[in-house]
């Protein structure tokens, strides 16, 4: 008898973490989309922006990787913002910045390899 509620234990343990990790890669398949879905409205100079962001740069490090002053990537920035507030439903008054893209777009860019060259 005790063996028998192990084991229906085990089993039930078995079918949460299932569930737990289908719901996981759900979850991770819409981030990508929300993801592609920005990149794709993106500019290719946006898209080196958002990219060297994803790779965890500031905004002046953004500027001098990519020998573009601060305001081209204060501009870039606020149009990926903008696109990324579409996508993920922010509303107006939620503040966002460039700490969002670098965690929302960290793994996309990592997962796509077809990208654009760090550098241009």
């Amino acid at each position: 008898m005790e063996r028998l509620v192990w084991l229906q234990l085990y089993s039930l343990r078995q079918a949460a973490r299932e569930l737990i990790h289908s719901q996981k890669e759900l979850v991770e398949a819409e981030e990508r989309a929300l993801c592609k879905q920005v990149a794709d409205a993106a500019t290719l100079r946006q898209r080196a922006v958002l990219e060297a962001f994803a790779r965890g740069l500031h905004p002046r490090e953004v500027a001098k990787h990519l020998c573009i002053d601060m305001t081209t990537v204060s501009s870039h920035t606020s149009v990926l913002l903008r696109l990324s507030r579409n996508a993920w439903n922010i509303k107006d008054n939620e503040r966002h910045d460039y700490r969002f893209l670098q965690t929302k777009f960290a793994k996309y860019f990592d997962n796509h390899r077809d990208s654009i060259p760090y550098t241009l």
